[in-house]
């Protein structure tokens, strides 16, 4: 929206972001899984498991094999989308090409609100057209990266 301040898009954003807390893993939830992890969990976790590889090292490997950085971001923001279209499973019979509309547009439209918040114009439409979700997150981290929270 025109002239909203950099304070209003973040606020939108976390707002947007919060709602992973309340997304339950569809998978676990048509599974009957008591107490199904939420999608926040699960990125959480997959950060954390980031951190330990961290931990581990690349026993003996060039340093710039692994960039420990780049994977926890990638972790914080690969099922980002699902704060707008929700845990997508494959019991749910939506196709490839729909699910990727979706996130993609989901995605889009995050970044933008991304662009707001930081003031910047990172946002580039003409590198969406990958189906990759790796692609998704890198596009939707562009846009983080400008976020100074110290």
């Amino acid at each position: 929206k025109q002239g909203e301040s950099i304070l209003e898009y973040s606020i939108k954003f976390a707002r947007i972001c919060g709602k992973l807390k309340s997304t339950r893993r569809t998978g676990w939830v048509y599974s009957n899984v008591p107490e199904p992890e939420s999608v926040a969990d699960h990125s959480w976790r997959v950060a954390a498991m980031c951190l330990l590889l961290r931990e581990q090292g690349n026993h003996g490997r060039d340093k710039n094999t692994f960039n420990i950085s780049k994977a926890i971001e990638m972790a914080i923001v690969h099922d980002l989308a699902e704060s707008i279209v929700g845990d997508i499973a494959p019991a749910d019979n939506v196709t490839s090409e729909e699910k990727y509309k979706l996130e993609h547009d989901a995605i889009t439209y995050l970044a933008k609100i991304l662009s707001g918040a930081t003031n910047t114009k990172n946002y580039d439409s003409s590198s969406s057209n990958s189906s990759s979700e790796t692609a998704a997150a890198a596009r939707l981290l562009s846009c983080v990266k400008p976020i100074r929270l110290s």
